[in-house]
């Protein structure tokens, strides 16, 4: 309903890149579970203040002709193409923040001016590469992994015993839920059981958010309900304590 006092993205961006999806239709297909989403060819985006027709435009970039093509392409390939300055970035940043911990900016999910990067030269190295990569997440990966800054100890010293910002040093981390199960399945040599998975496969194998147990949903598994990393809760609470001290996960597990 206004544009955000302290960011530069205005609601003319917003419906500007919405406008590019505004031509999608549906239909039921044969079996009337399936839903078929198509190329209309048709429809636009209005403004909510003043209600005016509003041309796709790609965010920061310019108003590309649109006449008689496919909205989504034209925006698929606008975003992995040099043009788009963000891609890059921000995915190179979620990379970072998963061996790291913490991302260059972070959360990796607030990416707003009054954010900034804390290290803007890597971030833009960083992309540079992935960019050059053709977006090819194993050599960016490798880059990251060979670093001295990912190989650095979590012991600190009197320069950088608060520093908590600039990676001086490694950081201490939670095991996700998943990784936290095999471990435990692991040190007591005992194979885990999923709904639609072989005998033994690993907790960090399950690709149906509604696979789950009782142990990776206190621990805080993602339901894959959405893309935010947000989903993951890494956050310990009394509940997590108690299933470890008396759940029938590890007792279970220990006397198998």
């Amino acid at each position: 309903c206004h544009n955000h006092p302290f960011d530069r993205w205005t609601m003319d961006d917003y419906y500007s890149f919405a406008a590019f999806f505004a031509q999608i239709g549906r239909k039921r297909g044969e079996d009337p579970r399936e839903i078929i989403i198509f190329n209309s060819g048709s429809g636009e985006v209005k403004h909510l203040v003043g209600g005016r027709v509003m041309k796709p435009k790609y965010l920061g970039g310019e108003v590309p002709d649109t006449a008689g093509k496919d909205r989504r392409v034209m925006a698929a390939k606008w975003l992995a193409s040099d043009q788009n300055p963000y891609f890059a970035r921000n995915l190179a940043n979620i990379v970072w923040a998963h061996f790291m911990g913490k991302g260059i900016i972070n959360e990796v999910d607030d990416v707003r001016v009054s954010n900034p990067p804390v290290n803007e030269a890597l971030l833009a190295e960083l992309a540079k590469k992935f960019s050059s990569y053709k977006y090819d997440f194993k050599k960016l990966v490798r880059d990251i992994c060979i670093s001295r800054t990912y190989q650095l100890a979590t012991q600190t010293n009197k320069t950088n015993e608060k520093d908590g910002t600039n990676f001086s040093h490694g950081a201490l981390r939670r095991m996700r839920a998943e990784v936290l199960f095999d471990s435990i399945s692991q040190v007591t040599d005992t194979k885990n059981k999923f709904g639609g998975l072989p005998l033994g496969a690993r907790a960090v194998q399950i690709a149906n958010g509604n696979t789950s147990n009782y142990f990776l949903t206190t621990f805080g598994r993602a339901k894959r309900e959405s893309v935010c990393a947000c989903e993951v809760k890494m956050e310990p609470n009394l509940s997590q304590a108690l299933h470890l001290l008396n759940g029938d996960t590890v007792n279970s597990k220990i006397k198998a």
